[in-house]
């Protein structure tokens, strides 16, 4: 739409701007900016300015007069404002008429609104939406219906499933352990209960293979649905040698469900009777078999020419009993395992020990802490001074902890060791002659964890470390204190305490300077005062199971030392032993196994047991050493 416009309806800015350009362009350098007049002569402007514009009284006609005026000189310049004013003036309407346009184009969709528009267009056409509904239903049919179809579509869409069996030995039933399972390029290897399960299977009719060495593979044409698809036990028949193992534990005689039998590439596990039915290739060298079980030690089995006869194999606790003996003159560290075998020096003697030694075991690692004069170093006074060693009994190395006149060994928490030192050459008088240290044997770092002239008693419980520090020298200091593993101490009796008393698992009593008795709860940051005396008041030594679930103390009741263990959840003591001059240190050597001593006149020996039954058996004559807090 084109629309003409005057002058004095455009902007002037643009306008002026250019009109002076095109004018400059047409008549050259004699242009002058000087503006021009447009509508009348210079002398008819001049006269109505002035006001004295008079018509002369002529008989003329007016087309006659007109014809009279010339024409301006400047006419070429007003052609040229006209063209430029009727250019300008369509280039403004056409940006007007754009302007307009845009705003009634109508708005661009999202694309949300593209699909609803789409699927609003499918819905009202009648013809694209049956077509729809009729592609939909025939498909959902040939999925009902036909399986093939019914696979292909879903296996289209991305539908996957999975698998899961069990294989076992066809003559032994036991599970097979790492046979190899595999649908349709998926595979998985068994665990030790002989379980797989395959994922991300295509669904539909598929083979699947079991391979397992010394086994013939077998091959079973299955469908995989849709879902989890579980399957009967799937059973191997060993395709060369079999060899039969019955394994019991040595000291209860009770089956080891657990263990496991191995010889090349071949292996096997036990049912609940402890036996071991073990397929070989033919070829394989079946001379050594290996019988392995969790927390036991390995035994080499040597198979004679019979290879149909059973073979018994008693297994024997991994963890080494450690002890102290003089048989040769000297007071030696030796390990040994609890049949007797594999007897090893770990530390010779040196000749100068005094008989006060002590052996603390770590209750999970193989670690003990050992304090002896071995060193034969004596302090300014001549005073023979004591060392703390801890030993590592699987590779036998050692670390010295620290040296002093006097060491007493408080027990482990975690990778530490507690201890009472006292101080070389320090006199009586040293407000800080005896100290609490800790030591880490994972880093070989000390830490002091308080200091006094003298404690009078203190007990290490778990991870919670009780004592009671004498007034001698600092009166401030004395009472009872506990540290936990924040490392601050936390006063529970502002009294001085003379005597800290395991009287239950749970539950410390102890006694004041008025003879008055008070009781704390392990955990707990109070205490309570007790109506009088409690009866027969004794200090327990309880030493926790590897797991946790029970803990073993020795009592001395007519004139027999009594093992008894004490069951966490029940919160019940149960007596496992009962024998003449039976006495600690006792050390768990599984959560089944453990060592006690028996020191009665005739002997002083080392005994293991295991608590689920069996008769307890000798391991070797020992040294008497004290234990933790002796």
């Amino acid at each position: 739409m084109k629309r003409k416009q005057s002058i004095e309806q455009l902007p002037d800015s643009p306008i002026q701007e250019q009109l002076e350009a095109k004018v400059r362009e047409m008549l050259g350098p004699d242009y002058t900016s000087a503006p021009p007049t447009l509508d009348k002569p210079a002398e008819l402007q001049a006269a109505e300015d002035d006001q004295q514009v008079v018509a002369p009284e002529t008989d003329q006609p007016e087309d006659r007069i007109a014809e009279d005026i010339e024409e301006p000189e400047d006419a070429a310049t007003q052609r040229a404002v006209h063209e430029i004013e009727l250019s300008e003036s369509d280039r403004i309407l056409e940006a007007e008429d754009k302007e307009i346009e845009a705003a009634f184009e109508p708005e661009k969709l999202s694309f949300g609104n593209r699909i609803k528009q789409f699927f609003s267009r499918w819905w009202r056409s009648p013809i694209k939406r049956n077509t729809t509904l009729a592609v939909v239903l025939f498909g959902l049919a040939a999925v009902a219906v036909v399986p093939a179809g019914r696979y292909f579509v879903l296996n289209t869409v991305g539908v996957r499933a999975s698998s899961s069996m069990t294989v076992i030995d066809a003559a032994s039933q036991q599970p097979i352990k790492n046979a190899t399972v595999a649908i349709m390029g998926v595979s998985g290897q068994t665990d030790s209960e002989g379980r797989v399960t395959l994922s991300s299977l295509r669904l539909g009719p598929a083979d699947l293979t079991v391979n397992k060495r010394a086994y013939a593979q077998i091959t079973k044409r299955i469908t995989v649905g849709w879902g989890s698809n579980p399957l009967d036990s799937l059973q191997l028949v060993a395709s060369g040698e079999q060899f039969t193992f019955v394994v019991t534990d040595y000291l209860s005689g009770k089956p080891v469900s657990d263990a496991e039998a191995s010889v090349g590439g071949s292996d096997a596990s036990a049912d609940n009777e402890g036996r071991i039915l073990l397929a070989t290739e033919p070829g394989d060298d079946a001379s050594e078999v290996t019988i392995s079980a969790k927390n036991y030690r390995s035994e080499k089995v040597k198979l004679g020419d019979d290879i149909k006869a059973e073979v018994s194999v008693k297994m024997v606790p991994a963890r080494k009993s450690v002890f102290v003996s003089k048989r040769n003159g000297k007071y030696d560290l030796y390990k040994i395992d609890v049949d007797g075998q594999n007897e090893k020096l770990v530390l010779a003697g040196s000749g100068v020990e005094r008989s006060d030694m002590a052996l603390v075991s770590h209750p999970t690692d193989e670690v003990v802490a050992f304090v002896s004069t071995r060193e034969n170093i004596r302090n300014s006074d001549g005073y023979l001074l004591s060392t703390l060693t801890v030993v590592d009994l699987s590779n036998d190395s050692t670390q010295k902890a620290a040296q002093a006149e006097r060491i007493e060994v408080l027990g482990w928490s975690g990778s530490k060791l507690y201890y009472v030192q006292t101080v070389a050459g320090a006199s009586a008088g040293n407000p800080e002659r005896q100290k609490i240290v800790s030591y880490d044997y994972k880093d070989s770092k000390s830490a002091t964890i308080t200091t006094a002239n003298y404690f009078n008693d203190h007990v290490l419980v778990g991870d919670s470390l009780y004592y009671a520090a004498s007034a001698a020298f600092n009166p401030d200091k004395a009472g009872l204190y506990k540290v936990g593993t924040s490392g601050s101490a936390q006063q529970l009796q502002p009294k001085e305490v003379y005597g800290i008393y395991r009287m239950a698992y749970d539950r410390l009593s102890f006694v004041t300077d008025n003879n008055a008795w008070y009781e704390t709860v392990l955990g707990q940051s109070s205490s309570s005062k007790l109506t009088g005396v409690p009866a027969n008041p004794v200090l327990r030594v309880y030493t926790d199971s590897p797991d946790g679930s029970k803990s073993v103390w020795v009592d001395q009741r007519d004139g027999k030392g009594v093992l008894l263990s004490y069951n966490k959840a029940s919160k019940e003591d149960t007596i496992i032993q009962n024998l003449g001059g039976l006495r600690g240190p006792v050390r768990w050597l599984s959560d089944k196994v453990l060592v006690y001593r028996i020191a009665d006149g005739s002997e002083i020996a080392d005994y293991a047991f295991n608590i689920e039954g069996g008769e307890p058996k000798k391991i070797r004559d020992v040294t008497l050493t004290n234990g933790a807090g002796d």
